[in-house]
Order: structure tokens, then sequence, then C-alpha cells
């Protein structure tokens, strides 16, 4: 399984320190907090790792204890998926391709897992020739530092599309390109009336609400969020108030607003146990609250992992009960959904009077950027869902 000729010629070994506390973890400053570089680094975040000369003869000894039982019991893989994967990387006469993408890269121990990969590939001699190689597919450290945290291109739609432009919202809104048109979610004249979009991200959705003559406010826990949102405020020469803030708790008194919207944020990223009561408390009597989220329809039917494929008409989880949804992809973020029937009920309970229920499928012909959604699927159920409701008097 290994391609002693390959390492013979083209293989230097290498062993580095195993002590995570002796390596050091290459940040600089205390804690990792960033201090000036040009002070030095502080000795405990220096990356102290360094190679000394070793062979193929101590790489086999250190890894003797590691048997796939062993490994499976560390890693949780079955051992059969382990012999598998070692006879599939030790067969020479086939070609390896090993893809990876932030997941590892991203990782704490990125580095690790990256040598990891590649020492796999030059030990079997599967690099460097066609069919045969490690392949990172992964973004530019600019993609992380001034897209993903600053929003730089937040303004942007796919296929060179804007947000600032009417026609291509038409084009891209939702998950199936459903224009705002065909579904009427917002009225047509706001004028004299004061807005809150909850979760409001970039403050698109509050930009329609000012461009039809409401008071807008957005809110959003996320301060780089904002800090986009009035960058695209200065560019369009739109101005209305943003505030940081969360949906289970706003920052603002009773009776403040005359209509409510929430796009993906409140009514996904918050508990309705929480935001919903709050919402009602700062709406004015009679005035709407319209809200758009995923379809129970798709949370049921979507596998746990997204490169398990898209949603299938087998149900993945119950029904009943659901509440919190964590997804194994997304680490460290929580969804809300509730059964029809659950949600009804918080809405009652404070005072909603529920108007309309807009169940959103894919039309004929259309197609998506999101990997979990399906066309075919989705025009026989729905993967998104508007609720329309009003505070009573």
């Amino acid at each position: 399984m290994i391609s002693e000729a390959f390492l013979r010629e083209n293989v230097i070994f290498k062993r580095g320190i195993e002590d995570i506390e002796q390596i050091g973890f290459g940040s600089w400053g205390e804690d990792g907090l960033g201090l000036d570089p040009s002070d030095g680094p502080a000795p405990h975040y220096r990356f102290k790792d360094q190679g000394r000369d070793a062979s193929l003869a101590e790489l086999e000894e250190f890894l003797a204890d590691y048997t796939p039982e062993r490994v499976s019991e560390i890693s949780g893989v079955p051992v059969g998926q382990i012999r598998a994967l070692a006879q599939m990387y030790g067969d020479q006469s086939r070609g390896t391709v090993s893809t990876w993408c932030m997941g590892v890269n991203q990782h704490v121990r990125g580095t690790w897992m990256n040598n990891l990969i590649t020492d796999l590939h030059l030990i079997t001699g599967k690099i460097s020739r066609p069919g045969a190689n490690p392949f990172s597919l992964t973004g530019q450290p600019s993609a992380c530092g001034t897209v993903r945290e600053v929003g730089t291109l937040a303004h942007r739609l796919p296929a060179d599309m804007v947000v600032a432009n009417p026609e291509h919202r038409a084009i891209a809104e939702g998950i199936w390109g459903i224009p705002e048109t065909d579904v009427s979610l917002l009225p047509a004249d706001l004028s004299g009336q004061r807005c809150i979009e909850l979760g409001c991200g970039t403050a698109y959705v509050s930009a329609w609400l000012a461009r039809r003559g409401g008071e807008a406010f957005g809110l959003d826990p996320t301060p780089n969020q904002l800090a986009t949102a009035r960058a695209m405020q200065q560019r369009h020469e739109l101005a209305f108030p943003l505030v940081e803030g969360f949906g289970e708790r706003l920052p603002f008194p009773d009776d403040s607003f005359d209509f409510a919207i929430s796009e993906y944020g409140a009514a996904l990223w918050s508990d309705p146990y929480l935001w919903i009561p709050e919402a009602a408390r700062v709406l004015r009597p009679g005035a709407a609250l319209v809200f758009l989220t995923n379809s129970p329809f798709a949370i049921l039917c979507s596998p746990d992992h997204e490169a398990d494929g898209p949603t299938t008409d087998q149900l993945q989880r119950p029904y009943f009960g659901m509440h919190r949804i964590t997804w194994p992809d997304s680490v460290g973020e929580t969804e809300f959904h509730l059964p029809h029937g659950k949600l009804i009920e918080v809405l009652r309970s404070n005072g909603f009077a529920i108007e309309r229920l807009v169940e959103l499928g894919a039309p004929a012909g259309a197609t998506t950027r999101y990997l979990w959604a399906d066309a075919d699927w989705a025009q026989s159920w729905p993967t998104e869902e508007v609720w329309c409701v009003r505070l009573e008097t």
C-alpha cells in the first residue's frame, strides 16, 4: 500500500513536536487579542514547531498503535469504512483525489489536518499526477476578512446583479426567485407609518420600507452587518435608524410601530416564544406583522448533512416537539421552527389575528443557488412560508 519507490525519490521525513502546549498557537498577542506584532509575540503564542529528521520506520512505529479499531473508537467512523478507505488509497492501480473545504482549512487545527491529508497522498505516491492529488477547495484570505466579516459584497446578488436594482431583486428574491409582486407581502404605501425590520442584516428590506414612504428602523444583533448597512445607506443616499439589538429583547417602548417584518431574521434565528411577544409589545393595535421563514416541510425532509443531498420525500425528524434545530454543518448556529399548531398558539396568545399563510414552492423551470433545495421536490411541497398577521385592537 505504501509506494516505497516514490518515497525514496521524492519524500523527506520530518517529525514535529506533538505536545500542543509546546507547539504554541501561532497567534500574536496575549490571549490572541492581537497586539502589535512589532512588540514581539507573547511566549506561549509563538509558533514553536520545528521538524527534525525522521524516517519511514519511525512513522510506522508511531502509527503502530492506531489500528482501525482504535481509530474507530477515537473518531466514531465505523471500522469497515476505515478499512475501505485504506484499501482505496493504497490501491496503486487507481487514482485517488482528496477534496476538502473551509471545514478543514478554518479549523483551529487546520494546519495539522492539511498536513495529514497531504502526507497520506505522499506516502501512497498519489500526488501531482492525473487523477491523484490532494485538492483544497477554499476561498482566499480576503474572502473571510473583507467579505464575510465586513460584508464588502453584501450589496451583490448572483450573476452580477445588485440589491439596489429593483429588477435584480425581483429575479433573486427568496429561494426560488419569486418576485415580491407575485405575493404582495409589503404594503404599496407606508407613508406616515413607523416600520421595524427584525433581524435586518444589511437592511435591504428596511430600505424597501423607506422607499415606500415608511419611517423605517432596522434592528440586528450583528455589528458588522449594521456597519455594512450604514455603508450602503451612504452609497445610495438613504438614511434611517439602524439599531443593534436582539429580537428577543427589543430596545423600544410599547406601542412604537405600525408595521413589522422579518425576512429570515428574527423569524429564523430568534425563539418564537420570545420574539413574537416582543413584537406584539412594540406594535400598536391594528399593526401588521409579516415574517418569512422555512416551511416545516423543508425542515422535516432535509438530511442532517448538506453533502447527503437536498430535501427528500422521506421524513428525517419528528414533527411533534420541533423547536430548536441545529445542523451538524453549521456548528454554533441554532434555528427555530415550530409546528403550525404551536406557532398559531403563540400568535393567538399574543393577540395576533392570522390573515394569510402563503406557502411558497418552486415555479416551473425555477432554479436556486441553495444546495439543500430541490426544484422537483418543491413543486410538491413548500420550502418557504410567509405569515401575515395583525395585532387585534
